[in-house]
């Protein structure tokens, strides 16, 4: 996988691991959600038109996604 081979390790930033964050929210990939949010992405991500991603969650409607960032320690008080 990409993100376990060293030369990527300089190139990932949180920007670009926000994004898929979202992304991966939006369309309900929870084994995507799970793998970023063990390398160190925030379940609390903001930046999109939603705030944060749990609210993109909750607007696309994905149980499963939404029970992983609550696992991983998402604020439901935003």
């Amino acid at each position: 996988m990409l993100l376990d081979h060293a030369s990527a390790q300089g190139h990932f930033n949180l920007s670009s691991a926000n994004r898929a964050l979202y992304t991966a929210s939006e369309y309900g990939h929870v084994e995507i959600i799970q793998l970023l949010l063990a390398r160190g992405v925030s379940p609390n991500a903001a930046g999109s038109m939603y705030g944060c991603v749990l609210e993109a969650v909750a607007y696309y409607g994905s149980e499963d996604a939404v029970q992983a960032l609550l696992a991983a320690g998402a604020e439901i008080n935003f």
